[in-house]
């Protein structure tokens, strides 16, 4: 007899088999169901940190860039630069390096 689905012990006891090891299908493949959404979630964490690095990224190529347009002349002659660099660098698009 089950209560809301869920067997009894009494009912979980007669599937043993006769060597006395207990032969319940549907537990395997609920554990084998949890183990495949532990894998999935792991790997959708792995994927929100990656993402979340490479947004950082792009946010600090865009700061940079951003910096590098606002600089005076005088500042980029001292590291050797050219407002023409400083033209082709800061009007890439903010996922390219």
């Amino acid at each position: 007899m089950s209560l809301g689905g869920v067997p009894s012990p009494v009912a979980a006891r007669r599937k043993t088999s006769g060597s006395g090891i207990r032969a319940d299908p549907e537990g395997f493949e609920r554990m084998l169901s949890s183990a495949k959404i532990h894998r999935v979630g792991h790997a959708l964490s792995e994927l929100a940190v990656r993402w979340r690095h490479k947004l950082g990224e792009w946010r600090r190529r865009d700061r940079e860039r951003m910096e590098l347009r606002r600089m005076s002349d005088r500042e980029l002659r001292d590291f050797g630069v050219t407002r023409a660099d400083i033209w082709e660098e800061s009007h890439k698009p903010f996922w390219r390096r």
